[in-house]
Protein backbone atom coordinates (compact mmCIF):
# COMPACT_ATOMS: atom_id res chain seq x y z
CA UNK A 1 0.00 0.00 0.00
CA UNK A 2 1.33 3.43 -0.92
CA UNK A 3 1.35 5.85 2.00
CA UNK A 4 -0.61 9.03 1.39
CA UNK A 5 1.60 12.08 1.05
CA UNK A 6 1.29 14.77 3.67
CA UNK A 7 -1.06 17.63 2.81
CA UNK A 8 1.05 20.74 2.08
CA UNK A 9 1.08 23.47 4.69
CA UNK A 10 -1.09 26.36 3.53
CA UNK A 11 0.13 29.96 3.69
CA UNK A 12 -2.64 32.54 3.44
CA UNK A 13 -1.35 35.89 2.15
CA UNK A 14 -3.85 38.55 3.30
CA UNK A 15 -2.14 41.68 1.93
CA UNK A 16 -3.62 43.75 -0.88
CA UNK A 17 -0.36 43.51 -2.84
CA UNK A 18 0.44 40.46 -4.92
CA UNK A 19 2.55 37.66 -3.48
CA UNK A 20 6.25 38.34 -4.22
CA UNK A 21 7.53 36.21 -7.09
CA UNK A 22 10.70 35.27 -5.19
CA UNK A 23 8.57 34.00 -2.33
CA UNK A 24 6.42 31.86 -4.62
CA UNK A 25 9.60 30.18 -5.88
CA UNK A 26 10.68 29.42 -2.32
CA UNK A 27 7.23 28.20 -1.33
CA UNK A 28 7.16 25.78 -4.26
CA UNK A 29 10.60 24.45 -3.35
CA UNK A 30 9.39 23.75 0.17
CA UNK A 31 6.20 22.06 -1.06
CA UNK A 32 3.86 24.60 0.49
CA UNK A 33 0.73 26.00 -1.08
CA UNK A 34 -0.07 29.69 -0.95
CA UNK A 35 -3.41 31.46 -1.26
CA UNK A 36 -4.02 35.18 -1.81
CA UNK A 37 -6.90 36.40 0.37
CA UNK A 38 -6.85 40.23 0.59
CA UNK A 39 -8.52 41.47 3.77
CA UNK A 40 -8.27 45.20 3.11
CA UNK A 41 -7.92 47.64 0.25
CA UNK A 42 -5.77 50.73 0.76
CA UNK A 43 -7.46 53.82 -0.64
CA UNK A 44 -5.83 57.19 -1.29
CA UNK A 45 -7.71 60.07 0.38
CA UNK A 46 -5.66 63.08 -0.80
CA UNK A 47 -4.87 63.77 -4.44
CA UNK A 48 -1.34 64.26 -5.72
CA UNK A 49 -1.58 68.06 -5.88
CA UNK A 50 -2.65 68.22 -2.24
CA UNK A 51 0.28 66.03 -1.19
CA UNK A 52 2.76 68.10 -3.23
CA UNK A 53 1.54 71.30 -1.58
CA UNK A 54 1.92 69.84 1.92
CA UNK A 55 5.31 68.24 1.24
CA UNK A 56 6.72 71.46 -0.22
CA UNK A 57 6.80 72.92 3.30
CA UNK A 58 9.13 70.21 4.61
CA UNK A 59 12.61 68.94 3.77
CA UNK A 60 12.46 65.79 5.89
CA UNK A 61 9.79 63.20 5.06
CA UNK A 62 8.88 60.00 6.93
CA UNK A 63 7.42 57.04 5.01
CA UNK A 64 6.50 53.80 6.76
CA UNK A 65 4.80 51.58 4.16
CA UNK A 66 5.41 50.27 0.63
CA UNK A 67 1.96 51.54 -0.39
CA UNK A 68 2.94 55.09 0.58
CA UNK A 69 6.31 54.68 -1.15
CA UNK A 70 4.71 53.65 -4.44
CA UNK A 71 2.59 56.81 -4.48
CA UNK A 72 5.15 59.24 -3.09
CA UNK A 73 8.00 58.15 -5.36
CA UNK A 74 6.38 60.31 -8.06
CA UNK A 75 5.54 63.18 -5.70
CA UNK A 76 8.75 63.85 -3.78
CA UNK A 77 11.94 65.21 -5.32
CA UNK A 78 15.70 65.46 -4.82
CA UNK A 79 15.24 68.28 -2.29
CA UNK A 80 13.60 65.92 0.19
CA UNK A 81 15.51 63.84 2.72
CA UNK A 82 13.49 60.69 3.32
CA UNK A 83 13.39 58.47 6.42
CA UNK A 84 11.72 55.10 5.99
CA UNK A 85 10.63 51.94 7.75
CA UNK A 86 11.37 48.70 5.93
CA UNK A 87 13.73 47.60 3.17
CA UNK A 88 10.89 47.34 0.66
CA UNK A 89 9.97 51.00 1.09
CA UNK A 90 13.63 51.95 0.80
CA UNK A 91 14.04 49.97 -2.42
CA UNK A 92 11.00 51.57 -4.08
CA UNK A 93 12.23 55.09 -3.32
CA UNK A 94 15.91 54.46 -4.06
CA UNK A 95 15.09 53.00 -7.46
CA UNK A 96 13.39 56.31 -8.23
CA UNK A 97 16.63 58.12 -7.29
CA UNK A 98 15.20 59.75 -4.17
CA UNK A 99 17.35 60.53 -1.13
CA UNK A 100 16.75 57.87 1.51
CA UNK A 101 18.76 59.05 4.50
CA UNK A 102 17.77 56.44 7.07
CA UNK A 103 16.05 53.04 7.01
CA UNK A 104 14.80 51.46 10.24
CA UNK A 105 13.09 48.18 11.03
CA UNK A 106 10.15 49.72 12.89
CA UNK A 107 8.40 53.02 13.54
CA UNK A 108 9.58 52.88 17.15
CA UNK A 109 13.21 52.57 16.07
CA UNK A 110 12.85 55.48 13.65
CA UNK A 111 11.09 57.55 16.29
CA UNK A 112 13.99 57.02 18.68
CA UNK A 113 16.38 58.24 16.01
CA UNK A 114 14.26 61.35 15.39
CA UNK A 115 14.14 62.17 19.10
CA UNK A 116 17.92 62.54 18.95
CA UNK A 117 17.40 65.16 16.23
CA UNK A 118 14.58 66.96 17.99
CA UNK A 119 15.43 70.38 16.53
CA UNK A 120 14.52 69.27 13.01
CA UNK A 121 10.97 69.22 11.65
CA UNK A 122 9.62 66.12 9.92
CA UNK A 123 6.49 65.32 7.93
CA UNK A 124 5.04 61.83 8.21
CA UNK A 125 2.82 61.04 5.21
CA UNK A 126 0.85 58.12 6.55
CA UNK A 127 -2.33 56.10 6.94
CA UNK A 128 -5.36 57.19 8.94
CA UNK A 129 -4.65 54.14 11.12
CA UNK A 130 -1.11 55.19 12.02
CA UNK A 131 -0.26 55.15 15.72
CA UNK A 132 0.32 58.89 16.05
CA UNK A 133 1.51 58.49 19.65
CA UNK A 134 4.71 56.84 18.44
CA UNK A 135 6.10 60.09 17.05
CA UNK A 136 7.66 63.01 18.98
CA UNK A 137 6.36 66.57 18.81
CA UNK A 138 8.66 67.59 15.96
CA UNK A 139 6.82 65.23 13.57
CA UNK A 140 3.70 66.45 11.77
CA UNK A 141 1.53 63.51 10.71
CA UNK A 142 -0.69 63.95 7.67
CA UNK A 143 -2.74 60.96 6.53
CA UNK A 144 -3.32 60.54 2.80
CA UNK A 145 -4.69 56.99 2.63
CA UNK A 146 -6.83 54.62 4.66
CA UNK A 147 -7.65 50.91 4.86
CA UNK A 148 -11.07 49.66 3.82
CA UNK A 149 -12.42 46.19 4.43
CA UNK A 150 -12.49 44.00 1.34
CA UNK A 151 -16.17 43.12 1.09
CA UNK A 152 -15.33 40.10 -1.06
CA UNK A 153 -13.65 38.41 1.90
CA UNK A 154 -15.86 35.61 3.23
CA UNK A 155 -14.76 34.67 6.74
CA UNK A 156 -17.11 31.66 6.60
CA UNK A 157 -14.68 30.01 4.18
CA UNK A 158 -11.94 30.00 6.83
CA UNK A 159 -13.74 28.97 10.00
CA UNK A 160 -12.29 25.46 10.20
CA UNK A 161 -8.83 25.77 8.72
CA UNK A 162 -5.83 24.17 10.40
CA UNK A 163 -2.12 23.63 9.77
CA UNK A 164 -1.81 27.03 8.10
CA UNK A 165 0.12 30.28 8.42
CA UNK A 166 -1.76 33.57 8.06
CA UNK A 167 0.39 36.47 6.81
CA UNK A 168 -0.75 40.00 7.71
CA UNK A 169 0.44 43.30 6.28
CA UNK A 170 -1.08 45.70 8.80
CA UNK A 171 -2.87 45.93 12.16
CA UNK A 172 -6.11 46.62 10.26
CA UNK A 173 -5.82 43.30 8.45
CA UNK A 174 -5.33 41.48 11.75
CA UNK A 175 -8.40 43.17 13.22
CA UNK A 176 -10.57 42.06 10.31
CA UNK A 177 -9.33 38.47 10.51
CA UNK A 178 -10.03 38.18 14.24
CA UNK A 179 -13.23 40.24 14.43
CA UNK A 180 -15.36 37.10 14.31
CA UNK A 181 -13.76 35.69 17.49
CA UNK A 182 -11.74 33.08 15.66
CA UNK A 183 -10.39 30.18 17.66
CA UNK A 184 -8.65 27.99 15.10
CA UNK A 185 -6.03 25.49 16.22
CA UNK A 186 -2.57 24.74 14.85
CA UNK A 187 -2.27 28.10 13.12
CA UNK A 188 0.70 30.43 12.91
CA UNK A 189 0.42 34.18 12.31
CA UNK A 190 3.14 36.06 10.45
CA UNK A 191 3.83 39.70 9.61
CA UNK A 192 6.67 42.00 8.62
CA UNK A 193 6.54 44.63 11.36
CA UNK A 194 6.48 45.02 15.13
CA UNK A 195 3.35 47.21 15.12
CA UNK A 196 1.32 44.50 13.38
CA UNK A 197 2.84 41.81 15.63
CA UNK A 198 1.73 43.75 18.72
CA UNK A 199 -1.80 43.95 17.31
CA UNK A 200 -1.90 40.19 16.70
CA UNK A 201 -0.83 39.63 20.32
CA UNK A 202 -4.20 41.04 21.40
CA UNK A 203 -5.86 37.95 19.92
CA UNK A 204 -3.45 35.00 20.18
CA UNK A 205 -0.52 33.72 22.20
CA UNK A 206 2.83 35.28 21.41
CA UNK A 207 4.50 31.95 20.60
CA UNK A 208 2.27 31.55 17.52
CA UNK A 209 3.42 34.88 16.01
CA UNK A 210 6.26 35.07 13.48
CA UNK A 211 7.94 38.31 12.45
CA UNK A 212 11.49 39.22 11.38
CA UNK A 213 13.28 41.84 13.46
CA UNK A 214 15.05 43.06 10.32
CA UNK A 215 11.74 43.47 8.40
CA UNK A 216 13.11 41.51 5.44
CA UNK A 217 11.01 39.15 3.35
CA UNK A 218 13.79 36.56 3.08
CA UNK A 219 14.01 36.40 6.86
CA UNK A 220 10.24 36.02 7.15
CA UNK A 221 10.29 33.07 4.73
CA UNK A 222 13.08 31.45 6.73
CA UNK A 223 11.25 31.93 10.04
CA UNK A 224 7.98 30.53 8.67
CA UNK A 225 9.80 27.48 7.32
CA UNK A 226 11.60 26.91 10.62
CA UNK A 227 8.35 27.26 12.59
CA UNK A 228 6.52 24.77 10.39
CA UNK A 229 9.34 22.23 10.53
CA UNK A 230 9.92 22.56 14.28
Amino acid sequence: MIENSKIPHKIIWTLQSQIPIDWIKNINLNKFIIEHVPLINLVQTLNVNQIIKIASNFNKIIITSPFASRILKNVLNENHSIYVVGEKSKKILSENKLNVMKCCNSSIELSQYIIKNINDSYLHLCSEKTDFNVWPDNVDCISFYKPQKNNNFRYEDYLNISDSTIVFGSPSGADIWFENNRNEKNLNYACMGLTTANQIKKYVKENSIIFPEDSKLDTLIKLITEKINA
